[in-house]
């Protein structure tokens, strides 16, 4: 998902009927949106579009911030987590989705502000590893003014003449405004070093990976990422005379920022330590069921992934990679005594957010003649506003934003026995800013009681004009939201409307249907359109 996140909606939003509890900024939600929400969205080095660093931010964003905590959509996390965990997982609760429904509702209320916890302070990111073993920062990189996003390639020198143990990556961007993931990559080619040379400028550009099919992903960044630490007695492996590229996604707003990414490692020297190989064990080039790896215009198509494996592993992480047409990625498989075990599931794919491998919490033990499956899902029709052609056109395989792939990558170990009782993290929910806890839980919050609003709103997506409708004749504003909060649109609502949309840009728009005299709990409801 794009840096959007309506930063605005000053509506009132009123609640149900009087609730069993209040739910109030100080005692509840201070604690989780300065746990899991102010890293990125501050007013400090952010790549986020809004501030939530204190009361009044939040509560003028407050319907908002509702919307997108109830469709899961912040904070940005892609895997889901309901069948595996994985580190560094940054999803909500339930209850805290919960809490922040029902504060919303109940009219967002401050509360007692000595109960809050004080606003985290926005601190530069320093580097956790006391010595290092390898540590380069890039040149201070400017974005070019292009406007949109860029995939940009760095080569890191100092290559080794001998294979080595990483046991500890740690990525610090110095720019947090202008970035939303970086990727470590080692390679034993001279590609990235070709490309290099070939760009006039600092690194090279390049869309997909690194620009080489031997490129192996060890490790992927995204705000509020720790150094990442492998299990015990266990590290990754930097191939002798490997060379080290990191590759950068700058925002499309980025332009003119400037960026001096480091990469930290730190090595195991221990000749008992176990190094885990990575593998592309599926592939659309080696491992389709469904040849040939085409998606039609104007056409929802599913590919299929199939691989056995010939001996017992130990499953470390893993990753996946595919382009702006898919839309849904899973990974799984089925062991002989006809086990499933889910490996990763992402049932809104976007590669802004994605943050390359996902390792498990606790190893897997995979045994041989056990089968591994990818499916995904891929949307080549004008509904998909990532489409990078208007009218859709046939998508062939290849490494540009205007092809596709299917990959699914592991990071793996020869079994050994009790491999499967490795923890890699102890963590499951992050922990809360200063160990702070929501004063209340969700037992005995009263759902809204208010009646909804029948309200249509279509064609949708729609290329000229929009229709609304609502089935009753209480009055209402309905007003139209860009992505930068402007209101684009304002009128009393009538039973049916005709609002042309010509001369709006292609996008996502919000659009809020608002009770103008509220009563018996109504309240306002908020839509998502997309322009094409």
């Amino acid at each position: 998902m794009r840096k959007i996140f309506f930063p605005f909606l000053s509506i009132l939003l009123l609640g149900g009927a009087a609730e069993a509890q209040k739910i109030t900024w100080s005692e509840d939600i201070a604690c989780i949106v300065y746990t899991h929400c102010t890293r990125c969205h501050n007013n400090t080095n952010s790549i986020a579009a809004i501030p939530f660093t204190n009361y009044d931010e939040a509560w003028t964003h407050r319907l908002a911030i509702k919307y997108y905590v109830e469709n899961k959509l912040m904070p940005p996390y892609q895997p889901g987590t309901e069948n595996r965990h994985y580190i560094y997982e940054k999803n909500l609760s339930q209850k805290e989705i919960d809490l922040i429904t029902a504060w919303v509702n109940q009219g967002a209320i401050k509360g007692d502000t000595t109960l809050a916890p004080p606003p985290p302070p926005i601190l530069p990111l320093i580097s956790k590893i006391a010595s290092p073993d390898f540590s380069q920062r890039i040149p201070v990189y400017t974005i070019p003014n292009i406007m949109d996003f860029q995939y940009h390639c760095f080569v890191l020198p100092g290559t080794y003449n001998v294979d080595k143990k990483i046991s500890q990556i740690e990525i610090l961007p110095s720019n947090l405004s202008a970035i939303y993931n970086v990727f470590l990559y080692s390679d034993t080619s001279s590609i990235p070093i070709t490309l290099d040379a070939a760009d006039p400028g600092n690194g090279y550009e390049n869309y997909s990976g690194i620009g080489s099919p031997t490129a192996k992903l060890l490790y992927g960044w995204v705000n509020g990422n720790p150094l990442y630490q492998t299990p015990p007695n266990i590290s990754l492996t930097l191939e002798a005379k490997s060379h080290l590229v990191i590759r950068i996604l700058f925002a499309e707003d980025a332009a003119n920022k400037k960026d001096s990414t480091m990469v930290n490692l730190k090595f195991n020297n221990s000749t008992s330590s176990r190094t885990a190989a990575i593998a592309s064990f599926l592939t659309h080039t080696n491992n389709l069921k469904n040849p040939p790896f085409i998606i039609p215009a104007d056409s929802i198509i599913t590919f299929y992934e199939q691989t056995t494996l010939t001996s017992d592993i130990t499953l470390l992480g893993v990753s996946h990679w595919a382009h702006k047409l898919c839309t849904k990625m899973n990974c799984y498989a089925v062991t002989p005594a006809n086990d499933t075990l889910p490996l990763l599931q992402i049932d809104d794919h976007e590669h802004l957010w994605s943050q390359g491998f996902y390792y498990f919490d606790k190893l897997i033990k995979i045994p041989a003649g056990t089968k591994l499956y990818g499916e995904a899902e891929y949307d080549n029709t004008g509904f998909n506003n990532n489409n990078p052609f208007s009218p859709p056109h046939n998508i062939m395989a290849g490494m540009t934003d205007t092809s596709e792939q299917m990959i699914f990558s592991f990071s793996y170990l020869p079994y050994l026995a009790n491999d499967e009782n490795i923890l890699a993290d102890t963590v499951i929910h992050q922990t809360h800013y200063l160990n702070c806890s929501p004063a209340h839980n969700t037992t005995g919050i009263q759902k809204y009681t208010g009646t909804e609003i029948d309200w249509k709103l279509f064609p949708n997506p729609s290329t000229g004009v929009l229709y609304s409708t609502t089935a009753d004749d209480k009055k209402y504003m309905l007003k139209i939201f860009n992505a930068l909060g402007e209101v684009l649109y304002s009128e009393e609502s009538k039973t049916g409307m005709i609002i042309p949309l010509t001369d709006y840009p292609k996008g996502i728009y919000l659009v809020a249907l608002i009770p103008m005299v509220p009563d018996n709990g109504d309240h306002a409801l908020l839509k998502k359109i997309i322009k094409e």
